[in-house]
């Protein structure tokens, strides 16, 4: 492969003018939701997806910020105490112990730096595969704003009244949107940037340091996505098999580089073993993603995927003196591919996700565009409205992925919430000062997801992973605030679960005549407002 062009200093000043503009208009969401909180409310500081999940790892971090280094899962009542370390929300939580910020004040200065440094990153990765400036910002934005195709799914289920399934963008599943509100998914894009930039460096140069730095960018993205594991390791084996089939001479560099970048990748591979054997977060019973096949892959990731697919089929196009060949990046791409479609004997390839939205602009912006280019040179009213074809294909996404940050905050998706009603707010802070460590609280599934987050007690629900037999706890918490009398079920509920405390506020009354529900024996302790609580045992 062709040595890597230099970047030139000025070049990084794109990908940092970028960085600010994202950070600046994804604040302004977070803006709205405080300034819009109703009276009696409190906006709990995230927006897009995944409430839960964000919540569960403010729940981690307080853990550490209360001076604790091994954390509890509190979302199921039966997990291991104090069995489960995770640097990167002990690392949050140590910022707001060592700082005295709020886990709210760390988690936006941590989104902030982690945008600079997954465009950088991503930027590195641009340029060692492509040869020029205006190459490498074009496929920067593809890669950050070349959201799919899914506006088109809305838009006709707008117009025509169908009910077409949504693709994942239009359901906020883009670097475009999660530049803004996942700052832990793209802190793993960083890495995932960087781990393959390495290596295509170290294939460029043979020097054996990149496939080293490969190996600990691999260990980074795995230790914040451990899903990613069976990828590296599957690319690494392909990336053997065709070096060898092409080059035999160079069987030995080869193996020497591959199980060096496997080596460096190996303690975090060493370490989820552990943790899946030992199970500390005291997992079972949750379901898999369902997999992506090709139509809903082309909605999802748009334009250049869907143009990478033609030109498989009419053949690749060739460009004498292009820097680099697509080996690297179409192996990559191959070994996601793979694993997506070994479901249901790997269930997690669904979530081999940067190789999906990386490669395709990559490989449209170096070898597909250039193409492109040459056939309108005569003809500069085509290039001119391929441009704008492109524009139009992914403005309409980004628009309805911002859109949904403002219009979802009201109207949240279940079991999203964005905001929390005071009374219930200080009835679970109340709980946390008069509870103990271990104590388990009964409540709704919009209300549990926020009290291990702000009383640090465990909760019988509130996260899909994190709660063990999850589909299990929702039905029995329903049943529990739902169904008027079967005392019976709810002694057995509250004993089997080691309920201490069950909380009864307005989002249990939505899941059906809460008033009345509770067997005899069952005394009120506290109440604000129209929140109450009640302890299984009294409090001593």
């Amino acid at each position: 492969m062709a040595p890597m062009t230099p970047i030139a200093r000025r070049e990084w000043r794109f990908p940092l003018c970028l960085a600010i503009l994202f950070i600046v208009v994804g604040s302004f969401p977070y803006c709205y939701g405080y300034a819009t909180a109703a009276p009696g409310e409190d906006f709990m500081g995230f927006i897009g997806r995944g409430t839960p999940g964000a919540n569960s790892y403010f729940a981690f971090a307080r853990q550490v910020a209360e001076g604790h280094h091994a954390v509890t899962n509190l979302y199921t009542p039966q997990s291991p105490e104090r069995a489960y370390v995770n640097p990167e929300w002990w690392v949050m939580g140590q910022a707001a112990r060592l700082t005295g910020l709020s886990l709210v004040s760390v988690f936006h200065v941590g989104r902030l730096l982690t945008v600079f440094a997954f465009l950088l990153a991503l930027y590195y990765l641009c340029a060692v595969t492509l040869s020029t400036a205006a190459q490498r910002r074009a496929a920067l934005l593809l890669v950050t704003c070349g959201t799919g195709l899914g506006w088109l799914l809305v838009g006709t289920n707008g117009l025509l009244g169908t009910q077409l399934p949504l693709s994942l963008d239009a359901k906020g599943v883009s670097i475009f949107g999660y530049l803004m509100n996942k700052p832990h998914f793209i802190r793993a894009g960083a890495f995932a940037a960087l781990q393959y930039a390495w290596f295509i460096r170290g294939d460029q140069t043979g020097q054996a340091r990149f496939f080293a730095y490969s190996g600990l960018a691999a260990a980074g993205h795995s230790l914040i996505r451990p899903y990613q594991i069976p990828e590296a390791f599957l690319f690494l084996a392909l990336y053997a098999a065709v070096r060898i089939a092409r080059q035999p001479h160079t069987l030995r560099s080869v193996l020497q580089h591959t199980t060096l970048a496997g080596l460096c990748h190996a303690p975090l591979v060493v370490w989820h073993g552990l943790v899946y054997w030992k199970n500390p977060l005291g997992l079972g019973g949750f379901n898999s993603w369902t997999p992506l096949f090709l139509l809903p892959q082309i909605f999802w990731l748009g334009l250049p995927f869907a143009v990478l697919l033609v030109s498989l089929v009419l053949g690749w196009p060739g460009h004498a003196g292009q820097k680099s060949r697509p080996s690297v990046l179409a192996l990559w791409l191959l070994a996601a591919f793979l694993l997506l479609h070994s479901h249901p004997f790997f269930r997690w390839g669904i979530e081999s996700y940067f190789a999906w939205v990386f490669v395709p602009p990559l490989l449209f912006v170096g070898h597909i565009w250039p193409a492109v280019a040459r056939w309108c040179t005569s003809r500069p009213h085509l290039r001119r409205l391929t441009l704008a074809i492109i524009i139009m294909a992914v403005a309409p996404g980004n628009a309805l992925i911002y859109t949904q940050f403002f219009t979802g905050l009201h109207a949240p998706q279940p079991p999203w919430q964005y905001y929390l009603d005071q009374d219930t707010r200080q009835t679970i802070e109340w709980i946390g000062e008069h509870g103990t460590e271990g104590d388990v609280v009964l409540a709704s599934h919009d209300t549990s997801q926020f009290i291990p987050r702000l009383a640090n007690l465990r909760v019988l629900t509130g996260q899909d992973v994190l709660t063990a037999n999850y589909a299990t706890q929702n039905s029995w918490v329903a049943q529990f605030f739902g169904t008027p009398g079967d005392d019976g079920f709810k002694r057995w509920l509250c004993q089997t679960q080691q309920v201490t405390w069950v909380l009864v506020g307005p989002s249990e009354r939505r899941l059906g005549n809460a008033n009345g529900t509770l067997p005899r024996g069952f005394e009120r302790v506290h109440a604000v407002g129209a929140v109450e609580i009640y302890a299984v045992r009294r409090v001593q």
